[in-house]
């Protein structure tokens, strides 16, 4: 499953024409085709442009890092709780107090089935 693209992702490929565009007028500009003056300017447009670029891509590469993180500990956790929905209350309570998604899965099982009982 692919992540959407998503508003900083386009940003990051706005910012990578930015660059690409400064980058040939800086070429440009001390190449003798243009003013060397633009090829100042635009070498300082190149590097603010390619500086932020880094940043919003490496912070885009976070966000979605993240995000797979958490899909895939809250899969792991929905396929141990199916694990353990066979276990009787008692060894339920005992795996509560283990630290970690153990516990969790635990909990979560415990408390579904006092919600069930107390509709009945």
């Amino acid at each position: 499953m692919s992540d959407p693209i998503g508003p900083r992702r386009v940003a990051v490929w706005v910012l990578v024409s930015v660059a690409f565009a400064a980058l040939v007028l800086t070429i440009a500009g001390f190449g003798g085709r243009a003013p060397r003056a633009v090829g100042w300017v635009f070498l300082i447009v190149f590097l603010v442009s390619f500086v932020t670029t880094l940043r919003e891509a490496i912070a885009d590469y976070r966000a979605r890092m993240a995000a797979r993180e958490a899909r895939n500990r809250a899969t792991a956790l929905t396929m141990l709780a199916a694990t353990l929905q066979g276990q009787d209350d008692d060894a339920l309570r005992k795996l509560v107090r283990k630290p970690g998604m153990v516990g969790q899965a635990a909990s979560m099982i415990l408390k579904g089935r006092e919600k069930n009982a107390g509709q009945r």
